[in-house]
């Protein structure tokens, strides 16, 4: 068996964690401020924890899996550049899928490999490596370290859009078990959450909130936008196209707002509108080959196919979206069930063992607090608000989007909850917002009262286009 923990691993861990916890009190706690300083060195100190915990549970509970993978190959990947003479480091670096795999076959005893979106994450694995000694375990911690830091600059864009929601961005953006934990491996989805958030971030730097930026920062905030960009679709090219529609129909909100005439405003919408809807036909077309199951004219075929597997597969911890009709039609007509799947299950009863049991302690506690926000704001207001907003359109369309293609295309509940982690921080920021927006409270001032509550109502004046 293949040695993937050595003892010193447990010290140059902890080497790390004490470094980190140093200079955030040292250095980032002169930088953040003392309200919120608190939520980020907790978080990140539970992040850190979080993946060491996902790599013990895969190599000692499954013995398996696709971070084992990623890994080893990673370890592959490093390697070649000592161990093949003609390789250059240019080379090297900027090597493709193909090229990697004719040098490693007869290394390994798997007799298939991954394909290109896999292989993005081996070469980083693999160029860590360098830089932690061949630790698995440092590996995974960098990997937590960089999807950590991707939502604390989503959580520091969206406090600054609404001050007042300090505490229910953390809860949502930061502390969330699912995002915590399977944001935390050395895996695609935990690389994605970090680009979503630096995106999300650098978007509303440069087009929403009214920082006054340097011609450098623009351009340097356009670049990580750019790049991040990038970065997700090597890796999960779908996130990207369910991404992108929220973020033009937010930025189109924004700029709206300044235009007076009230005719050109109205006009201009169904327009705006029905180019967000052929944009994301001809992304699905245009990624066909990177989309996959997901591309448009295989995912009829894929949701029935699922459907058809399904029916064959004893319960578990499978699901079932009941009868396909094989048309785009009768695939749309699942949105509900599909978005349903994604956000709210499985329920408690669906629960077959532990890892599907603290899933659907979650997904339940998500169910109640929606629920009760929906019903506290209704459902005019909620039409309202959302439709009048482009920051909850921004939250809900990519919600919408990104749940949909999940829980269609998705077979079991196992690879859902680590698939749904993107949308989550959205969706939950969402509906907080949509509460506040209604409400003019805080959703756990409701809970738990809080003094100064007159401060806690004064809007910020910088951004009160956004709370439009």
């Amino acid at each position: 068996m293949i040695e993937y923990i050595r003892w010193y691993d447990y010290i140059l861990f902890l080497i790390l964690l004490v470094a980190i916890i140093l200079f955030s009190r040292s250095f980032l706690k002169k930088k953040i401020s003392p309200d919120i300083y608190s939520y980020f060195l907790n978080g990140i100190i539970i992040k850190l924890i979080a993946s060491q915990i996902y790599v013990h549970i895969y190599i000692y509970y499954y013995t398996f899996g696709d971070t084992i993978r990623f890994f080893r190959f990673g370890q592959f990947y490093k390697n070649l550049l000592s161990e093949i003479s003609n390789i250059g480091f240019f080379e090297w670096l900027f090597m493709d899928n193909e090229k990697y795999m004719s040098y490693i076959h007869y290394r390994i005893d798997y007799s298939y490999g991954f394909a290109d979106s896999s292989f993005f994450i081996n070469k980083i694995s693999g160029i860590l490596s360098f830089i932690t000694f061949d630790s698995f375990l440092l590996n995974t911690a960098l990997f937590s370290l960089m999807s950590y830091f991707g939502l604390w600059f989503m959580y520091i864009a969206f406090i600054k859009m609404y001050p007042q929601l300090k505490r229910e961005f953390a809860v949502s953006i930061l502390f969330l078990p699912s995002v915590v934990f399977w944001g935390a491996g050395l895996m695609k989805d935990t690389l994605s959450l970090a680009a979503i958030g630096y995106m999300t971030y650098n978007f509303c730097r440069v087009f929403i909130l009214k920082d006054k930026l340097s011609i450098v920062d623009i351009i340097l905030n356009v670049l990580m936008f750019v790049f991040c960009s990038y970065v997700i679709s090597q890796i999960k090219v779908y996130q990207l196209l369910a991404y992108l529609p929220g973020t033009f129909l937010w930025l189109f909100y924004h700029y709206r707002g300044k235009i007076k005439s009230d005719f050109i405003r109205i006009s201009i919408t169904p327009a705006l509108l029905t180019f967000v809807g052929f944009a994301i036909i001809f992304g699905l077309q245009a990624f066909s080959e990177e989309l996959d199951k997901y591309a448009l004219e295989n995912v009829v075929d894929t949701a029935l196919a699922l459907s058809y597997d399904l029916g064959r597969q004893d319960a578990g911890s499978t699901y079932d979206l009941g009868v396909i009709n094989p048309t785009i039609g009768g695939l749309l007509s699942k949105i509900p069930a599909a978005v349903n799947v994604t956000l709210y299950r499985p329920y408690l009863f669906e629960a077959k063992n532990i890892v599907m049991l603290f899933s659907s302690i979650e997904s339940t506690l998500v169910l109640i607090i929606s629920i009760y926000i929906f019903f506290k704001v209704g459902i005019f207001n909620f039409i309202k608000k959302v439709l009048g907003s482009g920051v909850l359109l921004y939250c809900f369309v990519f919600t919408l989007i990104f749940g949909f293609a999940v829980g269609m295309s998705s077979s079991n509940f196992g690879s859902l909850v680590r698939y749904k982690i993107p949308i989550l921080p959205f969706y939950m920021s969402g509906l907080f917002i949509l509460y506040f927006q209604v409400v003019n409270q805080p959703f756990f001032d409701r809970f738990f009262k809080k003094k100064h509550k007159k401060a806690i109502l004064k809007p910020n004046k910088n951004i009160q286009s956004i709370n439009k």
